[in-house]
């Protein structure tokens, strides 16, 4: 990894980002594990905060391969904070419902009803921004739907008028 991590600190041109994501199967698997939390996943996390739509949709993309590698608190405060950041300040509907999706995926490992607290409320005002796209509404029932570690009271405190709306809008699938 030491031969190219100097491309890891190179925003422009983004091309270099889109390769280095394009590459994160090979670069897991080639670097040592040890090294993961300092090395590897920086780059998907500085890729999620990248003004670029492009890096943006590259790294969605290769999300799913490191949700499950990367360790529950780094899921649970640094993950999932920058999708909701994404979801929440984007204006492409795509790249908003494939935050929301990635969102989806980290509540299984993630402390739900901290979620349902801290951060659901900015997802919900991203889904309003969005809510006449069918795929960020769908992509909003998925995040509520994966809800199954949350207690009953703070789910239906936090969740549950906020799933009727979702549900209950015309453009949702």
């Amino acid at each position: 990894f030491n031969n190219i991590s100097f491309l890891t600190t190179v925003k422009d041109p983004p091309h270099v980002s889109i390769a280095l994501l394009q590459w994160l199967p090979l670069l897991l698997e080639k670097t040592d594990k040890s090294l993961h939390n300092d090395c590897v996943y920086p780059i998907i996390f500085q890729a999620i905060q990248s003004p670029n739509q492009q890096v943006q949709k590259e790294c969605l993309k290769k999300l799913p391969i490191v949700i499950n590698l990367i360790k529950e608190t780094a899921v649970r405060t640094v993950l999932i904070p920058k999708l909701v950041d994404l979801g929440s300040t984007t204006t492409d509907p795509n790249i908003a419902s494939s935050s929301f999706k990635s969102i989806a995926s980290c509540l299984s490992v993630a402390d739900n009803d901290g979620f349902l607290l801290e951060l659901f409320p900015k997802v919900y005002k991203g889904w309003r921004k969005h809510s006449s796209s069918p795929i960020v509404s769908e992509s909003m029932y998925d995040i509520i739907s994966s809800l199954k570690k949350a207690s009953n009271r703070i789910l239906m405190k936090r969740a549950l008028q906020v799933a009727a709306t979702v549900t209950s809008s015309p453009n949702c699938p």
